[in-house]
């Protein structure tokens, strides 16, 4: 089955879902990354990039790159 963007990201479920994935794969790609180098590379706003990285280390996200 071939899921399209525009099908994957339809619910705002499945957009945080990838937003989320985005941000954990980069992380553990570069190591670390501020919020605004993180926005910049995904195209993702810096408050909204905040606001996952937030949800992230409350959940229990124990990267140190996640701290803020």
């Amino acid at each position: 089955m071939i899921i399209t963007r525009e099908k994957a990201l339809s619910t705002p479920q499945s957009m945080r879902h990838t937003v989320r994935r985005a941000l954990r794969s980069s992380l553990l790609e570069l190591g670390s990354g501020t919020k605004a180098e993180l926005s910049d590379k995904l195209g993702i706003s810096f408050p909204t990039v905040g606001k996952v990285l937030e949800q992230m280390k409350q959940e229990g996200g124990s990267h140190p790159a996640w701290t803020g």
